[in-house]
């Protein structure tokens, strides 16, 4: 079995999709199936004429080139790592759409990206032989908002890469120091488009730290610059915190690592994902995570989290100061955080897609195994004081 992995699209990416698309690779490669990287050579990012002319590209790509390298190549299965590709690459194609976000949520994009989405994501989606999603609740918003029958979905969820485990205290504080961090502080990784509602965390951790008063924890935000958020700096300003919002940028693996291993917390209050890969590396290092009770994260958390109501200030601002104060809860939801992160692997992950592939070619597929399970959420922040500890044997 012969497979084209088009990473031309992820393969440009420091968030989610990226590192999907590179830890997926890996791991297929480890497999007996003949997988190959695409990635078709785009201009660098930037103003619109730039924009434009890697959408010629990609268009190009997309219509024609496809095609012709499938036939010279001999592709059994087109595999799109993300949700843009073609609408018919001449061979089976599958999928990876890891959210419905650019049809639910507010978009930077303009009239003509939307209508390239039309055809290269909606369009390629329904037409696929597969579409993979992470997590049953990227597969439902898939399903209602792209079309696309739910019984061509398949839910896979992501991995969490070794690298990212507990590492000794000397480490972890040597990288911090690298980093110019010696205090306590909360933590968030990613970008920054509106849905991670940046602009309440901002401000609940204003709250959280002015109601103990608290002036020595810092809210440090680590990835990429783009996209940014621009409500942060002026909701901080506004709240007197701006000297306690600490920019990181794009970490490499080691000192994200340690950012996790350090942290106090992450707090991950997304409105929507369609997996919410930090809260799992965060639990894999040993990080307590304060993450949304609604979306994919509720169902990747499991148990091992505190859940809140991400459009509610006050909630995640009770969210933070639980977890800053109550060691004892900080330190269960971090045992519940490494046990929870070792069910998620980019070896199961390659297995599952290897599964898809065969059924997008008509192939026996061998029986599948538990997949990931929404389990019970915690109660909400508001009501924790009265149940959660007794609830965690704390």
């Amino acid at each position: 079995m012969r497979i084209a992995f088009d990473a031309t699209i992820p393969a440009r990416s420091l968030t989610g999709v990226g590192v999907y698309s590179r830890e997926l690779f890996v791991s297929l490669e480890a497999r007996s199936i003949d997988v190959r990287w695409w990635q078709r050579p785009l201009g660098p990012p930037g103003p619109s004429a730039r924009r434009v002319a890697n959408g010629a590209r990609l268009m190009a790509w997309y219509l024609a080139a496809t095609r012709r390298q499938v036939r010279h190549e001999g592709i059994d299965v087109f595999h799109s790592a993300c949700a843009v590709g073609p609408v018919d690459p001449g061979c089976p194609h599958v999928m990876t759409v890891h959210d419905a976000t650019l049809w639910t949520m507010d978009s930077p994009y303009g009239a003509a990206d939307r209508l390239f989405h039309r055809v290269f994501s909606l369009l390629a989606a329904r037409r696929a032989a597969a579409v993979i999603v992470p997590s049953r609740a990227a597969r439902d918003a898939v399903a209602n908002v792209y079309g696309v029958d739910r019984s061509r979905l398949h839910v896979v969820p992501h991995g969490v890469s070794p690298a990212f485990r507990p590492i000794r205290a000397v480490e972890r504080e040597r990288l911090l120091a690298e980093l110019g961090i010696g205090q306590p502080y909360v933590l968030f990784v990613g970008a920054e488009p509106p849905r991670k509602n940046l602009p309440r965390l901002v401000e609940a951790f204003a709250r959280s730290t002015d109601a103990r008063g608290d002036r020595h924890t810092l809210l440090v935000l680590a990835g990429p610059p783009e996209p940014r958020d621009g409500r942060v700096e002026p909701t901080a300003a506004k709240h007197g915190i701006a000297s306690r919002v600490r920019r990181l940028g794009a970490m490499d693996v080691g000192h994200l690592r340690a950012l996790y291993a350090g942290a106090r917390c992450l707090a991950y209050v997304s409105l929507c994902e369609g997996f919410g890969l930090p809260i799992v590396e965060a639990m894999a290092c040993g990080a307590p995570v304060l993450t949304s009770n609604g979306s994919s994260l509720a169902e990747v958390a499991g148990e091992a989290a505190l859940l809140v109501d991400p459009s509610r200030v006050g909630e995640i601002a009770d969210g933070l100061s639980m977890l800053l104060e109550d060691r004892a809860l900080a330190g269960k939801l971090a045992e519940r955080g490494l046990v929870r992160s070792r069910a998620f692997s980019w070896r199961q992950a390659a297995e599952d897609t290897e599964h898809v592939y065969r059924s997008a070619l008509g192939r026996p597929v061998p029986p599948a195994g538990p997949s990931l399970q929404l389990e019970p959420a915690l109660p909400r922040a508001e009501n924790i004081p009265r149940n959660l500890p007794e609830r965690l044997g704390v």
